[in-house]
């Protein structure tokens, strides 16, 4: 017992040793300070290949984890990632996702932002490469379902515009579109049609008001319309429908008035 018991008490001791700079599970070729090399599949020498990765979980000397990746943040996953249950933290300065805990039944991922001391909210940032800042936020949300907001303003400053000019169509073009009514599926792989809705088609709006429609940037290219650039159309066309009313209150006017000359002769 006393043979066997030295060996381990060595291993023990070595294993915590700082002389010990990597450590490797089924692999002898750790790329980082742990390394599980689940498949036993990564090479001996040399970095593995993405698809040996993919079934890795690794630790470098900065602290970084991938579960089947080389990370490059703090936590990096490639594949899915599962939430079941839980609670959330009473704390402050902290983002948290959970599934299912502030209401159980209902299915929802929940997204909660303890803001602190700061106004709090959500950026959303697409890049091709680079740093996010202020400047480069946003791009593009793309939701399947209802987005319900107690308010909704987008940002309309002087100081964000140019080339500005007065929209010069407004009844001609409201009166080429087609309101409809339709029921309507999430995305083009469901067959299930839940939503009733009132409104235009994207691909008839495109041919008379094309700045009004856009294309989602992905496979599918979905069309979408700028319901609230529709707004400007429909005042112009309520100005021109006024233009008419005074022109013809006035001609009312002038033949009230002739007529009531030529009773005064008679």
């Amino acid at each position: 017992m006393k043979q066997f018991f030295t060996p381990l008490f060595l291993l023990a001791i070595g294993a915590c040793s700082p002389l010990v700079a990597q450590m490797g599970v089924q692999t002898s070729n750790p790329q980082g300070v742990f390394h599980i090399d689940a498949a036993k599949d990564n090479p001996t020498t040399g970095a593995p290949a993405p698809a040996q990765l993919a079934n890795d979980v690794l630790v470098t000397s900065t602290g970084t984890v991938g579960i089947g990746t080389n990370p490059r943040t703090k936590l990096e996953v490639f594949g899915s990632i599962g939430m079941v249950g839980g609670t959330f933290p009473n704390t402050t300065n902290l983002a948290a996702i959970g599934w299912n805990i502030i209401e159980s039944g209902v299915g929802f991922n929940e997204y909660v932002n303890y803001r602190g001391t700061g106004n709090g909210g959500h950026r959303f940032y697409s890049l091709t490469s680079g740093t996010p800042t202020l400047s480069n936020s946003l791009s593009y949300l793309n939701i399947n379902g209802q987005w319900s907001a107690a308010e909704f303003n987008p940002t309309s400053d002087i100081r964000l515009k140019r080339n500005i000019k007065p929209v010069e169509r407004g009844l001609d073009v409201i009166l080429k579109l087609r309101p409809v009514s339709y029921e309507k599926k999430t995305n083009l792989e469901s067959t299930e049609y839940n939503t009733k809705e009132i409104g235009f088609i994207a691909q008839e709006i495109r041919k008379v008001l094309p700045d009004v429609v856009k294309e989602a940037n992905d496979a599918d290219k979905l069309l979408s319309v700028n319901y609230d650039s529709l707004v400007p159309v429909l005042a112009k066309a309520i100005q021109e429908l006024n233009a008419k009313v005074d022109e013809l209150t006035s001609k009312v006017q002038k033949l009230e008035s002739e007529n009531t000359k030529l009773k005064k002769q008679h």
